[in-house]
């Protein structure tokens, strides 16, 4: 039996348009590649769309909201430091304030997908997709615990993330030369052989060192995610080889020695994605395209999560008219309004770094500061000394040339 529609990925975008698309009666099949509650860093989010999320049934998103975040500056030797906490004050329910527990945040979503009728399959990961040649459907190849799963939709949504899956499929995938900034960051995580005080949930730990910086992440379940970010100049001395630059960067932050010491490595080191992209179609007969998988958009200047469901409500949306759409010209119609809408969204989100000062957005760019997220904490002090030169005859700028500035000087380091 062939389901109406397969959902790749269940992220925020992949499990809204999971329930909205059942909710609405349409069978439909959610494919996760993990398993939930999944390890995430944490990251902050506006609230914007949790009257949407309500509307779909989402009614316990608070409990994934933090009380406090902890930001913890220490120099290579860990003998000097700064601690910073931010507390949400009584009365305070918005979730922007501290920040959101993404691995809560995400299985309360897919959670309420099933209630909402849809179909969970975690551990597969998509490997192939493949789309009839008269737009009947789509086939999906999948590599799960138990082998390979062939599975056949009428309509296959693409929540999947920076793997971007149809568009690549399709050829559609647009990446400017451009990276973001000048950077070079790779991650790796790990499950410390016991308790240490740079694992703490809900506090992060920046590391400086000679080019750079080391972050530290708790993650939950006894995960901790630890970072290397440098210039490209310096990154460009190791010729490519991520592993040799981790482990050299890591080895200078003598505070990190205790931690790794015995430590089991659950990731290999991976390159941090440092380049924009997205997808110049984003809906046709047989699919819609949400989330990051339509557009990874610099994180700074946008919240991802608000876009992400969103998205994934119209791609729910755009599922049932398409399917009940009684011919071609009618399906093109919906595909045309999906890509009308989700451009929007995109577009509006895209251009959140280029508003001045003047007009308010310095709100956004303050909220951002309390999320502990990899391009935020570190300019921290810069952009505060930036807008504090600033003034009525001499404004700032906007976000995106102050940002802009403070990644030229770290190219520097």
């Amino acid at each position: 039996m062939t389901t109406d529609v397969i959902v790749i990925g269940a992220g925020p975008a992949g499990s809204t348009a999971a329930a909205a698309a059942a909710k609405a009666g349409l069978s439909v099949l959610l494919l996760d590649r993990a398993m939930q509650p999944a390890p995430h860093l944490p990251e902050s989010w506006s609230g914007e769309t949790l009257p949407l999320l309500r509307g779909l049934g989402v009614e316990d998103v608070k409990e994934a909201f933090g009380a406090a975040t902890g930001v913890r500056f220490l120099n290579a030797t860990g003998r000097f430091g700064l601690e910073l906490t931010l507390s949400r004050a009584a009365g305070c329910d918005l979730p922007a304030v501290v920040r959101l527990d993404r691995s809560k945040f995400d299985k309360i979503l897919v959670d309420n997908a099933i209630r909402q009728g849809a179909s969970y399959r975690p551990l597969h990961t998509v490997t192939d997709v493949e789309f009839a040649a008269d737009g009947s459907g789509v086939k999906l190849t999948a590599a799960t615990p138990a082998g390979i799963a062939e599975l056949s939709a009428r309509y296959v949504i693409d929540a999947s993330g920076k793997s971007a899956l149809v568009s690549r499929a399709l050829g559609t995938r647009e990446e400017p030369e451009q990276q973001l900034d000048p950077r070079e960051a790779v991650f790796s995580h790990f499950k410390p052989e016991r308790e240490h005080e740079l694992a703490v949930e809900g506090t992060m730990t920046i590391i400086g060192i000679t080019h750079g910086y080391v972050f530290v992440i708790p993650m939950g379940g006894g995960r901790v995610g630890v970072g290397v970010v440098v210039g490209d100049e310096h990154a460009q001395r190791y010729g490519g080889d991520i592993e040799s630059l981790f482990w050299a960067e890591v080895d200078e932050a003598a505070p990190l020695q205790t931690l790794l010491a015995g430590a089991d490595q659950l990731l290999p080191v991976l390159p941090a994605l440092n380049r924009r992209f997205r997808a110049t179609v984003l809906a046709g007969e047989s699919y819609a395209i949400a989330g990051d998988a339509a557009a990874f958009l610099d994180p700074f200047f946008c919240s991802g999560i608000d876009i992400a469901v969103q998205a994934g409500l119209f791609a729910g949306q755009a599922a049932v008219d398409t399917l009940a759409a009684p011919g071609p010209e009618e399906r093109s119609a919906a595909a045309a309004r999906y890509q009308e809408k989700a451009g929007e969204l995109i577009k509006g989100a895209d251009a959140a770094g280029d508003a001045t000062f003047a007009d308010g957005a310095h709100q956004q760019l303050l909220i951002g500061l309390a999320d502990p997220h990899l391009p935020t904490v570190l300019p921290l002090a810069a952009l505060l000394q930036s807008t504090l030169r600033g003034s009525a005859e001499e404004p700032p700028g906007s976000p995106r040339e102050l940002i802009g500035g403070v990644r030229e000087q770290f190219s520097l380091l």
